[in-house]
């Protein structure tokens, strides 16, 4: 897939605020290439149980043929979202949670309920 092909069918308009069950503003929106890092710190934060049954194989790192694909999204046959909360004591943002298809990366947080 060409890099820049996922920004000509961008879905902005599913970008919004939501407020998880802890209170906490969350940015939900769709994933976009520069979300790489967010990706990478998120799977860090894994267990190797939680990594198994997202990845269904045992990976010790994300490798980059792995990233890749879930950053460049061409949003007609794939859609993937990202929700994020806004770090205070950093200023910078942090991944909560990541759906990739109909696969979700998410540990707790109150992402995935009604407001």
């Amino acid at each position: 897939m060409d890099p820049h092909s996922c920004w000509k069918l961008y879905p902005k308009e599913y970008a919004e605020w939501i407020i998880s069950r802890d209170e906490k503003s969350v940015f939900l929106r769709p994933i976009k290439p520069s979300d790489g890092s967010l990706i990478e710190d998120l799977f860090s934060k894994l267990s190797p149980t939680s990594i198994y049954f997202r990845f269904l194989s045992h990976l010790d790192r994300l490798r980059p043929e792995i990233l890749y694909h879930l950053i460049h999204i061409d949003y007609e046959s794939e859609f993937a979202l990202a929700a994020t909360i806004q770090e205070k004591e950093r200023g910078d943002y942090r991944c909560l949670s990541l759906c990739v298809l109909l696969g979700f990366l998410t540990s707790g947080a109150g992402s995935g309920g009604k407001r």
